[in-house]
């Protein structure tokens, strides 16, 4: 199976994988992390269980357990949460989301589920859902902000015109979860954004700059227009996420994100 951002870890590029269905061991052991809070911990655990080996592009396959467990941690977000769902599919084959949408013009809530008195399914399906592939080699997304920010904390004293990244991978989203925790969507996110961070104005940023800068950096760019930028760019590939949505109250149509983070849970609850 080729997932759909291929990364370098060890010095090697991986983009197929080996997979089979999810063990009781492993979804007793991902559940008890997920019940922690830990989601991202939980998903990196139960990849690990249920990769077969991983394949890099020079032809090496790797079937140890140990090294699997390091190798996904450099995964892509975007590949992990596809690469999940399609583990979980082979456990549970049904595919279908459900999720509560709320109308962005009348308020309305609509419920996507499956209501066997009524004979209704009216889910979004994973199966319909399209797979935009990076084809290639990885490589880093430098982002030319649209409005340039004036730096000044400390003895960071800069303009910053651009900045570049790598896609966040399962280590950067622990690394926020460590930091932020669950309880700030927004922040977490902007921390997941700094953790992937590479680069300012072309200069290589480490870990000591991004945990005395990075965030603070991130909450003076402009919403709509910068961390909407940054974040298109850095989830352009993978499973897309959005789905067209009609409000039968007031007719508005509209895109609405789906949880795929639902249908991963809703697997591991006890049957």
């Amino acid at each position: 199976m080729e997932i759909p951002i291929p990364f370098t870890s060890k010095g090697k590029i991986y983009r197929r994988v080996e997979i089979k269905k999810p063990s009781p061991a492993v979804l007793a052991d991902t559940k008890k992390i997920a019940d922690e809070g830990n989601f991202y911990f939980a998903m990196q655990t139960f990849i690990s269980g249920c990769i077969e080996s991983l394949e890099a592009d020079d032809g090496d396959q790797v079937t140890s357990k140990d090294i699997i467990r390091q190798v996904v941690g450099d995964m892509p977000f975007r590949s992990a949460d596809y690469l999940s769902i399609q583990m979980m599919l082979k456990y549970d084959g049904d595919d279908g989301i459900e999720g509560v949408y709320e109308c962005p013009r009348c308020h309305k809530k609509m419920i996507s589920e499956v209501n066997e008195k009524l004979g209704i399914d009216n889910r979004d399906f994973i199966s319909e859902l399209q797979v935009k592939k990076l084809e290639g080699e990885p490589d880093e997304i430098t982002i030319e902000l649209d409005q340039s920010v004036d730096i000044s904390f400390g003895e960071m004293n800069d303009t910053i015109r651009n900045m570049t990244f790598r896609h966040p991978n399962l280590k950067d989203c622990n690394r926020a979860w460590s930091i932020i925790g669950s309880k700030d969507q927004v922040r977490y996110q902007l921390q997941v954004y700094v953790e992937a961070m590479t680069k300012l104005n072309g200069k290589e940023v480490d870990n000591t700059f991004r945990k005395r800068f990075g965030l603070y950096i991130f909450e003076k760019l402009d919403v709509k227009t910068d961390i909407n930028k940054i974040t298109n760019a850095l989830t352009q590939y993978g499973m897309e996420t959005k789905v067209k949505k009609h409000c039968r109250e007031c007719g508005k149509e509209w895109l609405a994100a789906i949880n795929t983070a639902n249908f991963f849970v809703s697997g591991l609850q006890p049957v």
